[in-house]
């Protein structure tokens, strides 16, 4: 990534194709930092919230007139029906699928950030829809409105209380669109760096720790380990994505907020770095959070990865690492790799082993 231009192409055009669908987490706190709210875990009144985070039926039927007679599903769908019903003309053509797509993109970046609370509750209800709802619009056209939407409501000046269980709720859901549950994923980064905000601004203290195992939940508030805990739960998801993802806003909350133990963070992407059951982007993202800490550990992982990895990007990567910090045994290898194979390999070889080969 610093001095010969293919590895430059190979590394740093690589790494940004890998993150692309990543949302910025620090463009979204950076439009909520000034945001004052409720705890967005908690509910005002838990016995009546669901699971998800909207009204139970109980409630919502009180307020729109529901029989209780039916069953919950059907109240449900009633109630949603009659939230749409009240809403502007405006949030209707959001919701509404057959708006084409740039339209509702553009009506979603004109909502602010003090929504009625028919309109939140209406953007809720859609992040909740399942897949098949949506059968006449593309997965990744439903997954961007449902995006877009989810970071408005955590722009709001007041943020929906039970947002941030619902958030990890619709994770933790397996019938979830895997590309939904990437973007929940991405979103709890910010979730949590809003809610410890807000809870210190509300003169909350901090929660000493109180374990020594790790990555333990236990030193975290209440308020804030739900997310911790969801986001843990994601580092064992090592077959696309997940995984990575999860590493790596660990990684940067450990950088920036008191509770975590970096070290420990640094650990489980060296672990993950040598998984050989670990998908390449996992492995990759992992590899690159133990590099860019200059973490000697991460060298066997980087070692095997330069012979074996999975994909070229990831090969590329494992050497640049060994050019980063490698050592003068690992002349060798790159010697080997600087003469044969790809192109790209190649000139990654040749890179990297120059930098080695200054450190002399």
């Amino acid at each position: 990534m610093k001095k010969a231009l293919l590895i430059s192409i190979l590394v740093i055009g690589g790494i940004g194709a890998l993150f692309f669908a990543r949302r910025s987490s620090e463009q979204i706190m950076e439009r909520s930092r000034d945001a004052r709210g409720a705890d967005i875990l908690v509910c005002p009144s838990p016995q009546n919230c669901d699971p998800r985070g909207t009204d139970t039926l109980s409630s919502a039927s009180s307020q729109t007139g529901v029989s209780a007679s039916v069953s919950p599903e059907q109240g449900r769908e009633q109630v949603v029906k009659e939230r749409k019903r009240v809403l502007s003309d405006e949030a209707k053509s959001i919701l509404s699928d057959e708006t084409p797509y740039p339209t509702r993109a553009s009506l979603i970046q004109g909502l602010g950030r003090n929504l009625p609370a028919d309109g939140v509750a209406a953007f809720r209800d859609f992040l909740n829809s399942p897949l098949a709802d949506h059968s006449t619009i593309r997965p990744i056209v439903l997954n961007s409105i449902k995006n877009e939407l989810l970071e408005v409501l955590m722009r709001q000046v007041e943020l929906p209380a039970g947002l941030g269980q619902q958030v990890i709720d619709m994770f933790n859901d397996p019938s979830s669109d895997y590309m939904w549950r990437e973007y929940c994923l991405q979103f709890m980064q910010p979730l949590y760096e809003r809610v410890s905000a807000e809870s210190r601004a509300h003169g909350a203290e901090s929660a000493p720790p109180t374990s020594n195992l790790p990555l333990s939940t236990s030193r975290f508030q209440p308020s804030t380990r739900p997310i911790i805990e969801a986001m843990m739960g994601a580092l064992d998801e090592r077959d696309q994505d997940l995984a990575g993802t999860a590493l790596l806003g660990l990684s940067r909350l450990s950088e920036r907020n008191e509770g975590f133990d970096h070290e420990e963070i640094l650990a489980k992407a060296v672990e993950m770095a040598g998984d050989s059951k670990a998908s390449a982007r996992c492995r990759l993202t992992a590899m690159r959070i133990a590099a860019a800490d200059r973490r000697a550990e991460i060298l066997p992982a980087a070692r095997e990865l330069a012979v074996n990895g999975q994909t070229v990007l990831l090969r590329g990567a494992a050497i640049t690492t060994l050019g980063d910090f490698g050592v003068q045994q690992d002349r060798s290898l790159l010697e080997k790799l600087s003469v044969s194979g790809s192109r790209q390999i190649m000139a990654a070889a040749k890179a990297a082993l120059a930098k080695v080969e200054g450190r002399e």
